[in-house]
């Protein structure tokens, strides 16, 4: 396989060093020499990751402690660690996402390999650290005393110490024990909800209600009946539209029982391991240990943090319930103590939608063509963040789909291309990834020279492929997921950070969804849906008056949507705050039931053994309504200041909160943008009006 070739940039006046970092010219064909192709060529990379790092390692173990240095040390570091980053992202794009399913399964074998190899070797690799610690404490070059240099020594400092490599090394050795463990159950606790085939069957009579379209979709048995498999996209469908109470009940059941009983032990063993973890480092429960790195730094904050908004938003949740009860559906009725059932409360919110907005968002998916849509945004983008796209023709049988797509993003700002961005849009059996995501392929990173490298990133959906002659129409929630996932993205590609381990995405926690959540309130402007929208067959835009239903649709319901957040923020807090399962499903009743005032409680629904965050976000699950308690404010902020049409507003942002990636902290970053400290007053006005 062929690796990333260097050279001097015209204009770079620094001397090039042995160990000078100068910006790589990444084109498409650069990154489909990475792409492996047989599974040798996926071991290839594997292998060059790790020996890249071993050879690191031995070499800052072999430079004596006064002869430390940038370049022999930081930039030795952290070259080594751009390359492993990066053939390990491609291993990990590789292993979901290629229609090669025996390359998927040995690309996720050399994974498996390289994430073994972090856990074991790097992440608390003494030789490493001590590297550091020596540049920190005697280098004298003038590298180590910027700004730059010192928030990066500390900042990788605290992190070797936050994974414990100042322990004992029989501690240390206990501890890679126990992560492995813990990754494997992560793993097998996740992968238990996405293998679970269980599906129901039932006659067309049972699915009235249902849109034709979808009915299309799903695949008959002999006798002619619809098979749903228990899947988000089917489940939405059902429990909105389907007027047939038995059957949402039904598939509401069993949806929640998804790897039910399968994972009752293995969430049992992953609890007693996270907790034994958090007391190698003295602290009290595992949650406390995953926040203490985090914006929130304690659970107690968290929970203070989501415990008002609750409180906040259950009075615009009441006023929602006052609404909707006035015309319930044919099939509803409340139950004895005035609550609707669980499986009623979708199709009560989507019915009112559509009587009182007169909003389908079926029928206005026919205004959100895929390839038009895409067109508009990126339009969008163009007059925001001054950049622009350029579709990359002629490479799609050396891709790992045939139908993925590459764009490379130049920016109109500094005249240089930011990366390659990659969009694998459309739904297929062989795609082990069955929820909207983006994946960092290459990380954008400085220069010696301060130039941005360009970078690479897949943005990854399962839309329903075109069929004939009608195009792939998206609901809006569809569009949502677009703004969503390029957002991730733009700051990937935007994120230049000067040293590998900050780029791009690679921040906190508790601040990575921030510039997608922003990008999300978009939708909020009825200019930009009427901006985007285009009927496929008429080409017409969706009226003024059309779209001020959609905006007041999308408002309706918005507490409700925002409890549940908090409310499985809340779940993820406290089981992560408990070393073992007992009474979990008692304390989740009690919580479901402090939030929830107007939804009976099911307990036949078993969400703790199908809550596929608890595998990897656990206690951070909070970070999606903290985060769009933030972006909530920097999105009023744009608005006040020129608005989302305005490139001076745009620079901005990209300058203050895109453009550090993770090397800035981010109360630092949002405080430069607004000139204040972040607050929740922008996400709470948002539900003052209907």
């Amino acid at each position: 396989m062929l690796c990333i070739v260097t050279f001097v940039l015209n204009g770079c006046k620094r001397k090039q060093g042995a160990q000078e970092r100068l910006c790589t010219r990444i084109d498409i064909d650069r990154i489909i020499d990475l792409l492996p192709t047989t599974n040798i060529e996926a071991k290839s990379l594997a292998d060059s990751a790790i020996q890249t790092m071993n050879d690191m390692i031995t070499s800052l173990d072999s430079i004596p402690a006064q002869q430390k240095d940038f370049s022999n040390t930081i930039r030795a570091y952290d070259s080594a660690k751009f390359h492993f980053l990066t053939h390990k992202n491609i291993l990990s794009a590789v292993s979901v996402l290629a229609s090669d399913t025996a390359l998927q399964t040995a690309a996720h074998q050399q994974l498996h390999a390289l994430n073994q190899y972090e856990t074991d070797v790097l992440d608390r690799n003494a030789t490493i650290y001590q590297a550091l610690k020596d540049y920190y404490d005697y280098g004298k070059d003038t590298q180590r005393k910027t700004v730059a240099g010192k928030h990066f020594l500390q900042q990788m400092l605290q992190r070797f110490e936050h994974k414990g490599v100042l322990l004992p090394v029989a501690q240390r050795a206990d501890i890679v024990k126990l992560e492995q463990q813990i990754n494997q159950l992560a793993g097998q606790y996740a992968g238990n909800i996405v293998y679970d085939t269980r599906s129901l069957v039932m006659p067309q009579d049972d699915l009235y209600g249902l849109p034709s379209s979808f009915m299309q979709t799903l695949q008959q048995n002999e006798q002619g009946n619809y098979v749903l498999p228990l899947d988000y996209e089917t489940f939405f469908m059902v429990m909105e539209n389907c007027l047939v109470q038995r059957t949402r009940q039904e598939y509401f059941v069993a949806f929640g029982q998804r790897a039910y009983p399968q994972n009752v032990t293995v969430l049992q063993q992953l609890l007693k391991k996270r907790h034994q973890l958090a007391t190698y480092f003295n602290y009290p429960d595992f949650a406390s240990y995953q926040l203490s790195n985090q914006m929130v730094k304690t659970p107690k904050r968290a929970e203070h943090f989501l415990w008002g908004l609750v409180h906040q938003l259950q009075k615009y949740d009441q006023q929602d319930f006052e609404e909707v009860i006035k015309n319930l559906p044919p099939s509803v009725t409340l139950t004895k103590s005035g609550q609707l059932n669980p499986w009623d409360e979708a199709l009560v919110k989507s019915w009112y939608r559509k009587k009182h907005f007169h909003v389908d968002d079926y029928q206005l998916s026919d205004y959100f063509p895929l390839e038009h849509t895409l067109t508009e945004l990126f339009r969008l983008f163009h007059n925001f963040f001054h950049i622009e796209f350029i579709k990359q023709d002629g490479h799609e049988q050396q891709l790992w789909g045939s139908d993925v797509i590459c764009y490379k993003v130049r920016s109109l700002t500094k005249q240089v291309v930011l990366g390659y961005l990659f969009l694998d849009l459309y739904k297929h059996s062989y795609k082990r990834i069955t929820e909207p995501c983006h994946m960092m392929l290459i990380p954008t990173i400085k220069d010696d020279c301060s130039i941005p490298c360009a970078g690479a990133s897949v943005v990854v959906a399962n839309f329903n492929t075109p069929v004939d002659d009608k195009p792939t129409l998206l609901e809006l929630h569809d569009v949502k997921t677009l703004f969503h996932e390029l957002g991730h993205a733009l700051h990937a590609l935007f994120g230049s950070a000067c040293f590998a381990d900050f780029a791009g995405t690679q921040v906190v926690k508790d601040f990575v969804e921030v510039p997608s959540l922003m990008l999300e309130y978009w939708l909020d402007d009825p200019s930009v849906i009427r901006f985007i929208s285009s009927h496929y067959q008429t080409n017409q835009h969706l009226s003024h008056d059309k779209i001020e239903q959609i905006v007041s649709a999308q408002k309706f319901g918005l507490a409700g949507r925002m409890l549940k957040q908090l409310f499985l923020s809340l779940v993820a807090l406290q089981i992560s705050r408990s070393g073992h399962d007992t009474h979990i499903h008692k304390m989740i009743e009690k919580l479901y039931k402090a939030i929830f005032k107007h939804i009976a409680y099911d307990p036949h629904h078993y969400l703790e053994y199908n809550f596929t965050h608890m595998a990897n976000y656990a206690a951070s699950y909070y970070t999606y309504v903290w985060s769009r308690v933030i972006a909530a404010d920097l999105f009023q902020h744009i608005q006040h200041h020129g608005g989302i049409h305005s490139n001076d507003i745009g620079k901005e942002y990209v300058h203050d909160i895109l453009n550090p990636g993770g090397f800035v902290p981010p109360y630092s970053m949002i405080k430069k943008f607004l000139n204040r400290p972040f607050n929740n007053k922008a996400f709470l006005q948002q539900f003052e009006t209907k």
